[in-house]
């Protein structure tokens, strides 16, 4: 199993067509390929969950980096412990299947799998207890790979190295980390045999996000020079993961073959994947409203330390850096909530709150300052929302700028959906230079619109790939109907496992050969999910200052 996160078949197709992408070409030619609808959000905590569990972000209960902190508007960071469904390597490994996972996002503390297991971007770092099983591997690979499993929270990370203008060595920064994971699991599969092999490149993601500008030309920021010398840039990153997945079938040897993404990718509609439109439309409608009584003293610092962080952190030595995420976390953590909006909540109805297109309601007795009433008035800020966002229009092209808009009991089903927003709003493929709303242009303070060099270009999209080969597998077709949701069970059924009767997800019958099918046995079992017993969930002040700077350099936060 390999993953590219945020891969999209609105560049694999053309550049496989080109011969620029040859293993993947390999496949597609031989097997099955389509797009792979994402969870609703099309956020990676909860996508990736979604692919290990084989059920919704309603069920497994992770939808963000960070939940609520209960009483507050605050948040804190989560684990991959938190999520309530066991992934499907837990089944197998229970089962007696050997099993290697490498890189999956949000497996922190490493699952006591039935092989070995190095945990994603939710871990800390390789000195952070948990970050493999068994425990003594973090030695061994940081002895065998040194100064090559660094951490995006470093000035190494390329959001850091973008602060500072260093497009170049952001981009040689992320073919290295490509190539290290692939050293790394050449080595684990040659130690460590397995039965099942999965592992996930977050670079082309992390590209996608940056360097969209240059090749997009809707896009504005770059200059025409700039265009020219990054406009393959992503390209560059898409034939390093080929070749890596090269190298791992090699490496391998003959087997069924499964490619897939958590999510497509796309231009982003603004700054901050278009939160201040956003707001500005909220603000607009009388839902939302800034807090005013801050003063100019209050501003000058908020800029004053903004600028202060964002100038000083990426150039800052490491262990600078380490020494004042040990000693003044709670001034750091200060520093960064300088940045969030400030609402006046007793005039606001309505928020965003964990991806740019989540809505929620602030609704008495369930917010801490709520002042919208249950049910009836509820329903009607719900209406309202959905019917005026659904109407607004691009300012330049007159085209509607918002795909859909959903109510979250549409999307979720599951314990947790209490967990998800009221609302979700999905704005379409293009970039907005101004909202017509009412009849009435609405465009951004000049400051809230500039594209500074620190701020991505590239967003998240609803469909991301699946890409199968190998034996069992029909050839040469497309495939259709997929979702994220029916990966696990798919993988559980390849390797002879009774699919989960919770899972939301499907066995993807359709792209198997009839004498697979013929061959297997297609079970479901009555199975209590079991998030695999009580683990350690908190974060310590620096391991949170860490996760803070790295998901702040990725542009997450």
């Amino acid at each position: 199993m390999f993953g590219i996160d945020a891969a999209t078949l609105d560049l694999v197709r053309p550049w496989v067509a080109r011969g620029e992408l040859p293993a993947l070409g390999r496949l597609i030619e031989g097997g099955v390929v389509g797009p792979l609808r994402s969870v609703p959000n099309m956020i990676t905590p909860a996508a990736w969950t979604s692919f290990a569990t084989g059920c919704n972000p309603a069920k497994h209960g992770i939808f963000y980096f960070t939940e609520r902190i209960p009483g507050t508007y605050d948040e804190r960071f989560i684990k991959g412990a938190s999520r309530a469904i066991p992934p499907f390597w837990m089944l197998l490994s229970r089962s007696g299947v050997t099993c290697t996972v490498v890189n999956v996002p949000m497996t922190f503390p490493a699952d006591p799998v039935s092989g070995v297991m190095v945990s994603g971007m939710d871990a800390p770092g390789v000195d952070t207890p948990g970050y493999t099983h068994p425990p003594g591997l973090a030695a061994d690979l940081k002895r065998r790979f040194t100064n090559r499993l660094g951490s995006d929270s470093g000035p190494g990370g390329i959001g850091h190295l973008m602060l500072a203008g260093s497009l170049d060595a952001a981009l040689d920064a992320l073919t290295e980390k490509v190539r290290a994971r692939t050293d790394l699991a050449r080595y684990l599969i040659e130690q460590y045999p397995s039965d099942l092999f999965a592992l996930v490149h977050t670079e082309v993601d992390d590209v996608q996000h940056y360097f969209w500008a240059y090749m997009d030309p809707r896009v504005p920021g770059p200059t025409r020079a700039q265009r020219m010398r990054y406009a393959d840039s992503i390209l560059r990153l898409y034939r390093e993961v080929d070749r890596s997945l090269e190298a791992l079938q090699d490496a391998f040897g003959p087997s069924l073959v499964l490619v897939l993404s958590d999510h497509g990718a796309g231009a982003s509609p603004g700054v901050e994947d278009g939160l201040p439109w956003i707001h500005l439309v909220l603000e607009e409608l009388g839902l939302s409203a800034h807090q005013t009584d801050r003063g100019l003293l209050h501003r000058t610092s908020r800029r004053t330390a903004v600028a202060l962080y964002r100038s000083l952190n990426p150039r800052l030595p490491h262990p600078v850096r380490r020494l004042l995420r040990r000693w003044t976390p709670t001034a750091l953590n200060t520093v960064k909530a300088t940045m969030q909006y400030h609402l006046d909540w007793a005039r606001t109805r309505a928020f965003c709150r964990g991806a740019a297109g989540d809505l929620w309601i602030n609704v008495r007795g369930r917010e801490p300052e709520g002042i919208v009433e249950p049910g009836a008035e509820y329903d009607r800020i719900r209406a309202l929302i959905r019917e005026e966002f659904l109407a607004l229009r691009e300012a330049s092209s007159g085209e509607p700028i918002v795909e859909v808009v959903q109510y979250r009991e549409e999307v979720y089903e599951g314990p947790f959906v209490d967990r998800a927003p009221d609302l979700l709003i999905r704005f379409r493929d293009l970039v907005l230079s101004g909202v017509v709303m009412r009849g009435k242009v609405l465009r951004l303070p000049r400051q809230a619109a500039a594209r500074p060099k620190d701020v991505k270009s590239g967003s998240h999209r609803p469909e991301g790939l699946l890409i199968m080969g190998g034996p069992g597998v029909r050839g040469r077709v497309d495939l259709a109907g997929a979702a994220l949701v029916d990966i696990a069970p798919t993988t559980l059924f390849v390797m002879g496992h009774p699919v989960p009767s919770y899972m939301d997800g499907r066995i993807l019958t359709e792209a198997f050969t009839p004498e697979c099918l013929a061959a297997s046995r297609v079970e479901e079992m009555t199975l209590t999910p079991d998030g695999g017993g009580p683990r350690e969930m908190d974060y310590t002040d620096e391991e949170s200052a860490v996760l803070t700077e790295r998901l702040r350099g990725l542009g997450y936060i």
